[in-house]
């Protein structure tokens, strides 16, 4: 903007099925339940199937090289997560997702703001961070209401960086409904 202020809202997301299985979701026009972040999870078996890549420009599929070279790092040994099953892993590789997508947003805004005359266009930048939780959508799916896991809020001005997710959220021990407008 030339003057105010910039609210980022970001974080990777997971399904949940109806029967509760963490990973997957039911979608409109699907006959059953299907894997939802499909980037996380296809990074995830990649991983554990030995993948070795480094993502470069030139690369067929850069942002799925560049999910398995960042989450590779994050995950640590593969004998620690071998013993993580279906629900488990899957929650960790969003976790652990969620921790990439903090860093890079961190450094994005870090360098942004770091820029001759920043300040004098905007007041304050404000991150929040989290999880987003999707629900099945259609005919055999109740409810279908997506949720959103605030996990950070940090709030960037001239005069520095504030964390104020404990003043915001305090302790919230769950998933907070999401209200999200559909456009045709």
């Amino acid at each position: 903007p030339n003057s105010g202020k910039i609210f980022i809202l970001f974080g990777p997301h997971v399904g949940i099925s109806q029967e509760g299985v963490v990973g997957k979701v039911e979608r409109i026009g699907v006959s059953k339940p299907s894997t939802s972040c499909g980037a996380a999870v296809g990074a995830y078996k990649a991983i554990m199937a030995g993948a070795d890549v480094t993502a470069t420009s030139t690369s067929s599929d850069f942002q799925e090289e560049y999910i398995i070279e960042k989450l590779k790092e994050k995950l640590g040994p593969l004998a620690d997560m071998e013993g993580k099953g279906g629900d488990e892993a899957v929650a960790h590789i969003t976790k652990k997702m969620f921790d990439m997508v903090v860093e890079l947003m961190l450094a994005n805004v870090g360098a942004a703001v770091a820029k001759d005359g920043f300040w004098n266009k905007v007041t304050e930048v404000s991150l929040l961070g989290g999880i987003v939780v999707n629900r099945g959508h259609g005919p055999n799916a109740k409810g279908g209401e997506d949720y959103f896991q605030p996990l950070m809020l940090k709030s960037f001005s001239g005069a520095g960086e504030d964390d104020i997710y404990k003043d915001v959220f305090g302790d919230l021990p769950t998933p907070v409904k999401c209200y999200c407008v559909v456009q045709s």
